[in-house]
C-alpha cells in the first residue's frame, strides 16, 4: 500500500504508474502520485491551448522516426492487450465494436488488394452505421454462427470485391447488400468466384452451407 501524494489516499502499488528508482528516489519503483491524480493533472494541463499545442509537437518528434514510430505502435498494442478498456477486452463485452474493428481492417485489406486509397468514412462506404450491419449480417447467420466466434465464419462479398475497376465500383461492392456471413472453408472455396459460378460450385459439390464445416 501506498499514499498518493496528491490526494493523499491510500491505495494498492498497482494503483501507481512503475518509475525506475533514481538514488534516493521511486525507491518501491513507483510513481508518487496515483494515476487517478496523474490523469486528472494531464486533463487539465491538457485544456490549456498552448500545453496542447506543446503536447501534440512532443507527439510528433517522438514519431518523426522509424524507431519512434515502432515503438509508438507497439505501446498501442500493449494498452490494446492489456488494459481493461482496449481493444482485446472490448472486442469480448461489444460485439458492434468487434464487427466495425474487423470491417474497418478488411476495407483496408481489400483497397491494398486493388490498388486503391480509401476516400470516404467506413460507414459511408457501407450505406449504414455498424449498429445496423450488425443486426443485418446476424439476420444472416447459420446455425452455430456467433457473435463469439466471429473468426471461424467471415464477411464475405457476394460479388467479389476483385471486380472493383474504380473507388465508385469499390464502394458499391462494399454497400451491405452485398456482405453476407461465411464459415472460413466456404469462404476459401468461393474465392473470387461470380455469383452464378458460386451457385454451380455448390451444386457440383453438394455444399451444406447452412452446416458447420
Amino acid at each position: 500500500m501506498k499514499v498518493c501524494s496528491k490526494c493523499k489516499i491510500q491505495k494498492p502499488l498497482a494503483e501507481f504508474g512503475k518509475r525506475a528508482p533514481k538514488g534516493n528516489s521511486y525507491l518501491d519503483g513507483r510513481q508518487y502520485s496515483c494515476k487517478s491524480c496523474g490523469r486528472e493533472y494531464t486533463r487539465l494541463k491538457l485544456s490549456d491551448p498552448v500545453e496542447l499545442a506543446k503536447h501534440r509537437e512532443r507527439s510528433r518528434v517522438r514519431v518523426a522516426t522509424e524507431e519512434g514510430r515502432q515503438k509508438h505502435r507497439e505501446a498501442n498494442l500493449r494498452y490494446a492487450k492489456s488494459h481493461p478498456n482496449g481493444s482485446y477486452a472490448k472486442q469480448k463485452l461489444d460485439s458492434v465494436f468487434k464487427l466495425a474493428l474487423n470491417f474497418r481492417r478488411l476495407i483496408l485489406i481489400n483497397l491494398k488488394a486493388v490498388n486503391l486509397v480509401k476516400q470516404s468514412k467506413t460507414e459511408t462506404v457501407l450505406g449504414c452505421d455498424f449498429e445496423f450491419l450488425h443486426l443485418y449480417i446476424e439476420s444472416q447467420f447459420t446455425p452455430d454462427m456467433t457473435w463469439a466466434n466471429m473468426g471461424e465464419w467471415q464477411i464475405d462479398h457476394k460479388i467479389p470485391i476483385s471486380d472493383a475497376t474504380s473507388y465508385d465500383e469499390f464502394v458499391k461492392l462494399n454497400h451491405f447488400s452485398n456482405l453476407q456471413p461465411l464459415w472460413g472453408k466456404y469462404n476459401s472455396m468461393k474465392s473470387n468466384k461470380s455469383p452464378a459460378e458460386w451457385a454451380q460450385y455448390i451444386v457440383d459439390n453438394n455444399l451444406n452451407l447452412g452446416v458447420r464445416p
